[in-house]
């Protein structure tokens, strides 16, 4: 929506051409959303990728706490390592791609 102007849609209509990951980060409860939690997305050719959980948006707004990746073509994610505002380190590997997932601080298989 624009200030003072007509409301506007978008729409996507290309398709689902890329694969993506969303990720949601609670915590140790699974009651709240951790912000400030940082993942780090590692690829399968080793490339990283960077994201933040954050809601921070502009004037009367606010952006969806979850974390979102495009992957590209490449069909899986080689780990994902969830940094912790609280100081824990952890990975996952093995999630599956083109959809959401919620991870819980302290749930997973194996803690740096």
């Amino acid at each position: 929506m624009n200030n003072s102007g007509p409301a506007r849609l978008l729409l996507n209509q290309l398709g689902s051409r890329r694969h993506w990951r969303g990720l949601r980060l609670r915590d140790k409860e699974g009651r709240r959303d951790v912000l400030e939690t940082r993942v780090k997305f590692t690829l399968p050719n080793d490339t990283v990728l960077w994201r933040r959980v954050r809601t921070v948006g502009s004037f009367c707004s606010s952006l969806d706490p979850r974390v979102l990746v495009g992957l590209g073509a490449w069909d899986r994610v080689k780990m994902v390592r969830v940094h912790w505002p609280s100081g824990q380190a952890e990975e996952w590997s093995n999630l599956p791609v083109n959809r959401y997932s919620t991870l819980q601080e302290g749930a997973s298989p194996s803690k740096k």
